[in-house]
């Protein structure tokens, strides 16, 4: 009998299991979600290959090719140098997702663990770190990191992927923060202070893993504006340097050509677009899947 029971369990939770999953499946192939998971593997594979996928060498200079329409031999044309646009917005993808996801990693992080900590403990240390976090979002998040990087004085990747994430985790604390507040409360975070449980070990085991699906959604989303907040501190001149094939790089250099020449910027600007749109569709498809309320109202 104890062999049946434990049989028979095992069957409903796999059975469980396989309907939770053809769920996740069900959400992700409707239509926005699916595009953004489309559009966010092809941003991949282009990285990813962009050295088998380029058809010339992004900082090779030919200046007898200059200003070339878009052609079998130069699909996006050449710009002012000569040089491949075609190759640089194919590399720009190197560049932009090194941005993004350095960003988030720094960012997520630090700014989870500071509202982990205010929500939990309270008092003065909640009041100091959010009152910081007011100052943050007191300024636009792009007009923070121009001032940084303005302020540093140094130009290159480096540069703005510090300035971006050091205006980027405010966004993490406020949401860290807001759960933990909610998770303190429960019955079972009572419990556990009563039997003795450290603090270090209520937030491993309790808080931080109903925090983990929220800051997925939100680094998701977040890596499309990256993304653009670093094509545009590239195009005021405060990220990448000339000859880096970063995107808004090469939509600032080509500016002053749009005119006679637009496809120098049409296709790296479209490039951005398509990635920032993809990452926000799959960011919406992640929140209806780990989100239980949207979960269960899709479902």
């Amino acid at each position: 009998m104890d062999i049946r029971k434990h049989v028979a369990g095992w069957k409903i939770e796999h059975d469980s299991q396989i309907r939770e999953f053809r769920l996740t499946l069900r959400l992700l192939r409707k239509g926005p979600p699916l595009l953004g998971i489309i559009i966010v593997l092809c941003v991949l594979f282009l990285a990813f290959f962009a050295p088998l996928l380029a058809t010339h060498n992004p900082s090779d200079v030919n200046f007898p090719e200059r200003f070339l329409p878009p052609s079998t031999s130069h699909f996006f044309g050449t710009d002012s140098a000569g040089q491949d646009v075609y190759s640089k917005v194919i590399y720009g993808a190197r560049y932009d997702l090194f941005i993004g996801l350095v960003v988030i990693a720094l960012a997520a992080p630090l700014g989870s663990i500071l509202g982990i900590i205010a929500g939990y403990r309270g008092g003065k240390i909640d009041s100091i770190i959010m009152r910081i976090t007011d100052v943050f979002f007191a300024v636009p998040a792009i007009v923070l990191a121009l001032a940084i990087s303005a302020a540093i004085g140094w130009r290159g990747l480096e540069i703005t992927v510090i300035a971006i994430a050091a205006v980027w985790w405010p966004f993490y604390t406020r949401i860290t923060r807001g759960i933990t507040l909610q998770i303190r409360e429960e019955q079972y975070i009572e419990a556990a202070r009563s039997l003795g449980a450290r603090m270090r070990r209520i937030i491993l085991k309790h808080v931080l893993p109903n925090a983990v699906a929220p800051i997925i959604v939100q680094a998701t989303l977040d890596l499309g504006y990256v993304i653009l907040t670093a094509a545009t501190l590239s195009f005021l001149g405060l990220g990448a340097q000339p000859g880096d094939p970063e995107w808004g790089r090469i939509v600032a250099e080509g500016r002053p050509y749009i005119q006679d020449y637009p496809w120098i910027i049409t296709f790296p600007g479209m490039a951005t677009f398509l990635t920032c749109l993809g990452f926000n569709l799959l960011g919406d498809g992640l929140r209806d899947v780990l989100d239980p309320t949207l979960r269960r109202a899709r479902g």
